[in-house]
C-alpha cells in the first residue's frame, strides 16, 4: 500500500537511512505513484520535520549536511526513474542554487528533482552560492530563470543582493527570478525586486513555466 510506503520512505529520510529511502522510492515508483505525491507525502515531511529538529537544537550542522546528502541521492534516484519515462521537452534552462552562507539546500534538492521531471533543464549550483557566482554561471550557462533558496533567516538578505547586482550590472533583464525558502515570503520578494516566490515545489514549477514563457515572449518582442 502506497500509505505504508509514504510512512516507511518518511521515517528512513529522517532517520538517515539512504539505502531504506532509496528501496521505498523504488517500490513507490513501481507502484505508479506520481512523483510530486511522493514528494509531499514522503519527502516533504521529512524535510520538515529534520528542519524543525534543526531550529530546535536536536540536530547540528554535520547532521544536517549528512542529511542533504541523503536526500540528494533519494531525489536523483526518483528523478532518474520519471525522467526516463518522459520525452526531454526542452521547457527552458533553469539555475538554482543556495545563497552564500546557507548550508540548508533541501528544499532546493526537491525543486530541481520536480523541476527535471517536468521536462526543465537545471544547473543546480549546490550550496553557499554568492550572487555573483550565481549571475556570471546563469549568464555563461544562458539560463532563462534564477531561483535562490534561502533557508536560514541570516541569509535571506543574500536574495537582495542578488537583485541589486542584477541591477548594477544592468543585467535586470536578462532572467527571471524566482526566491524561495522557508523564510521567505510574497512580499519580501515585491521588496526586493523579484519575479515572484514560490512556497512549495508545485508552484516553483508552474512560475517556472509561466516565467519561461513570458521572458521568451518578451525577447521575441525586442528583437
Amino acid at each position: 500500500m502506497k500509505t505504508e510506503g509514504f510512512r516507511n520512505m518518511q521515517a528512513a529520510l529522517t532517520e538517515l537511512d539512504t539505502d531504506e529511502a532509496v528501496r521505498q522510492a523504488e517500490y513507490l515508483y513501481d507502484a505508479k505513484v506520481p512523483l510530486l505525491e511522493i514528494i509531499h507525502s514522503a519527502v516533504l515531511p521529512a524535510a520538515e520535520k529534520l528542519s524543525r529538529d534543526f531550529d530546535a537544537g536536536r540536530l547540528y550542522i554535520p547532521q544536517m549536511l549528512l542529511a542533504a546528502d541523503v536526500f540528494e541521492t533519494v531525489l536523483q534516484v526518483l528523478s532518474d526513474d520519471y525522467q526516463t519515462e518522459k520525452e526531454t521537452l526542452a521547457q527552458g534552462r533553469i539555475e538554482v542554487y543556495t545563497v552564500s552562507g546557507d548550508i540548508h539546500d533541501i528544499g532546493k534538492q526537491l525543486v530541481t528533482s520536480v523541476l527535471r521531471a517536468h521536462g526543465f533543464e537545471v544547473l543546480d549550483l549546490g550550496r553557499s552560492v554568492s550572487a555573483s557566482e550565481a549571475i556570471a554561471q546563469a549568464k555563461d550557462w544562458r539560463a532563462e530563470v534564477i531561483i535562490g533558496f534561502a533557508l536560514m533567516t541570516s541569509t535571506v538578505p543574500e536574495q537582495r543582493e542578488l537583485m541589486d547586482l542584477l541591477r548594477e550590472k544592468e543585467m535586470r533583464h536578462d532572467f527571471e527570478v524566482l526566491v524561495g525558502g522557508r523564510q521567505i515570503s510574497p512580499a519580501w520578494a515585491r521588496h526586493i525586486g523579484a519575479d515572484g516566490y514560490a512556497r512549495d515545489a508545485a508552484e516553483a514549477v508552474r512560475l517556472t513555466n509561466e516565467m519561461v514563457h513570458g521572458h521568451r515572449r518578451e525577447r521575441e518582442t525586442h528583437r
